[in-house]
């Protein structure tokens, strides 16, 4: 796939949310001499597939990314021509285009299941096919899917291209106040036995109850925040669920302003 292809194929997709900036890429002849290639950029540089880390050093891509197909480094893309990868130029124009918070504050495992499964919808959409050749990162993008099922699609898209600290509380809203202090680690260790536990996503009962918690006694503009949160993890059929439950504590809300805001977060207007 071109660098102009990706693009086109990466805006369409996400372009309400965020321009795409393209880059510019380099094509490299084989996986050994892209090890070389992220050798040489990244030496000096923290290596933090180490305890303790150390500095980075010539030969620490093969030992530490042996299935590198290609990497993003201030602006530029570097992919292995040779990749089998089909989502291999449009992940890697998704990191230069990554929220500079994003994989900081989310993790590694988050960060890359996130950027492949942003790479997967962007190419399925354009019908461009993603099945037949290799297959990257799959523990970290099924967490990610996992992770969709709690907080919705759409939030995991604002805070990728916007800052990853609405994704952080969102999910905090929905699983409790210390809960991705819990599932960070947990990712980052690639543990799916506690992520399942951790990802396993609240009923609708839960989310009606969690609203009503933020509706009893004094209501902030704040609490309307995370009563949108709440709404945006939930699908179709739920939403309308959770309106119907939620409809009739609307006129207990002291202002307007706040009584028309929460019939749009209920879509009811």
């Amino acid at each position: 796939m071109s660098l102009s292809q990706a693009q086109t194929v990466l805006q369409s997709s996400f372009g309400s949310v965020h321009t795409i900036v393209p880059g510019s890429i380099v094509l490299i002849d084989g996986r050994p001499a892209l090890w070389a290639r992220y050798d040489q950029i990244n030496l000096g540089r923290t290596n933090a597939h180490v305890t303790p880390n150390r500095p980075w050093q010539n030969g620490d891509a093969q030992t530490y990314i042996p299935g590198l197909e290609g990497f993003a480094d201030n602006g530029t893309v570097y992919v292995n021509k040779q990749s089998p990868l089909p989502t291999v130029t449009a992940h890697e124009m998704l990191h230069n285009n990554t929220a500079a918070d994003f994989r900081g504050k989310v993790g590694e495992t988050i960060n890359e299941g996130s950027t492949e499964y942003l790479a997967l919808k962007a190419l399925n959409a354009a019908g461009i096919p993603t099945t037949g050749g290799a297959v990257a990162y799959p523990t970290q993008v099924g967490i990610v899917r996992k992770l969709i099922d709690v907080v919705g699609e759409s939030t995991l898209i604002s805070a990728y291209f916007g800052g990853a600290d609405s994704l952080i509380e969102s999910y905090n809203t929905l699983q409790g106040w210390l809960g991705f202090a819990l599932l960070k680690p947990a990712a980052e260790a690639l543990n799916t036995a506690v992520t399942d536990i951790l990802l396993t996503p609240p009923t609708t009962e839960q989310k009606v109850a969690i609203i009503n918690s933020f509706l009893d006694g004094w209501v902030s503009d704040e609490d309307l925040d995370h009563i949108q949160m709440v709404v945006n993890s939930a699908g179709s059929g739920e939403k309308t669920a959770i309106a119907s439950a939620i409809q009739p504590r609307i006129k207990e809300l002291w202002s307007i302003g706040q009584r028309t805001r929460l019939r749009v977060i209920l879509g009811t207007v």
